[in-house]
């Protein structure tokens, strides 16, 4: 039995949002050619997926040209992708907390700060509420530039869960997700 699937989509257009939305449903499809697909959303708006009468947990991305899925029936997946852009270096202060900025060079890297919003992502859609502060209850581990496993925590109340993130670099886009269990 396969545990998860993912799979990636360049989607170059105008409508950038319209395609978004087209790509993943694409991706889908791609995933499950030959089942009934439907996609719900909670009250917090995460998806989940039925395929042919059956759940699955279901998370879906994309980033300017790119969108990415991924898919299992047992275990809890999350998934991002984010365009390495120096446009993240004005907004880190959103999402870099106090500890991330002591293993961070001075001044940190795009693709260092990229990697830590795209895990930070994925931790955030694995919770899938809303409320959550990326600076106070989502943290990055100390990571090498060329690493493919992060790891992360989400800290809430009194309680710490901890993550592994596998992380893609795919042209000049960070890719980061979680299959937790």
């Amino acid at each position: 039995m396969q545990l998860h699937h993912f799979s990636v989509q360049d989607i170059s257009s105008r409508n950038k949002e319209s395609m978004h939305w087209y790509a993943s449903r694409v991706l889908i499809k791609c995933l499950f050619p030959n089942e009934e697909v439907v996609i719900m959303k909670d009250e917090h708006n995460k998806p989940s997926l039925m395929v042919g009468g059956k759940a699955y947990h279901i998370s879906i991305t994309h980033s300017h040209q790119m969108a990415a899925v991924i898919v299992s029936p047992v275990k809890l997946v999350a998934i991002d992708l984010e365009l390495i852009d120096n446009r993240v270096d004005r907004v880190s202060k959103k999402f870099v907390g106090i500890e991330e900025l002591k293993y961070l060079d001075s001044p940190p890297s795009t693709e260092a700060l990229t990697t830590i919003w795209s895990a930070k992502e994925s931790l955030y859609k694995l919770n899938g509420k809303r409320g959550i502060d990326f600076r106070l209850n989502l943290f990055i581990e100390p990571f090498i530039a060329n690493a493919q496993q992060l790891n992360g925590f989400i800290i809430l109340d009194d309680n710490r869960w901890k993550y592994t993130i596998e992380k893609r670099l795919i042209d000049d886009y960070i890719l980061t997700y979680i299959i937790a269990g």
